[in-house]
């Protein structure tokens, strides 16, 4: 028998890797990576938190056309590269 977790492993990744990402923005840090500035950290650590977030709630909105699913799945994308980026500055 396959391990379930491994049916999705971006969804169970996605799940663990929320949380934690979450309380990491909201602490009190002593630094930023060095190419970007304080607000900008910020900033990447939002477009981290959605794309973590699209994976976790990845659903066609009934009202959304597919010009704008494309256009969130993009954003997402695009926090996810910056997650692997950065991945390496997630500490305090």
């Amino acid at each position: 028998m396959k391990n379930k977790n491994l049916w999705s492993l971006d969804y169970y990744l996605a799940k663990k890797i929320l949380k934690p990402l979450k309380a990491f923005k909201k602490m009190e840090r002593s630094g930023y990576p060095s190419d970007l500035t304080e607000k900008k950290w910020e900033k990447v650590l939002d477009d981290m938190i959605y794309g973590i977030e699209f994976i976790i709630e990845d659903d066609w909105k009934p009202e959304e056309t597919v010009k704008q699913y494309c256009k969130r799945h993009d954003k997402a994308q695009k926090g996810l590269e910056l997650f692997g980026k950065y991945f390496l500055n997630l500490w305090d």
